[in-house]
């Protein structure tokens, strides 16, 4: 990368470094920041105040406890002789500025 080029948008696969980025956001330096756009994984509470504030674009909600219960199930249907699929999907959802208030942003989902 040049020097000079500009970065437009990061995406970060571990929360903590999204919180610092978007913690980051705008830069000491003074320099403009607004065209940098963040995205992430995690949707933590601290991620999820920092998109209602406008320091970070989105962040994809994973929801631990469904995953818990699928693997549980998948696991009884295994016990118990059935068949289940090689590979199982549990859904996430994209947390945004506009949709961000659905969650609750003082606890993971």
């Amino acid at each position: 990368m040049k020097r000079k080029e500009k970065i437009l948008l990061l995406f970060m696969v571990l929360g903590l470094v999204l919180i610092g980025c978007g913690a980051a956001k705008p830069a000491p330096s003074g320099e403009k920041t607004e065209r940098l756009n963040l995205y992430g994984v995690d949707a933590s509470p601290d991620g999820k105040a920092m998109i209602r504030d406008g320091n970070i674009q989105a962040s994809a909600a994973q929801f631990p406890t469904r995953v818990g219960e699928q693997a549980a199930d998948t696991l009884y249907r295994l016990l118990n002789g059935e068949k289940v699929e090689s590979r199982i999907l549990v859904p996430v959802e994209l947390v945004t500025k506009e949709n961000v208030e659905e969650y609750s942003i003082d606890r993971w989902q």
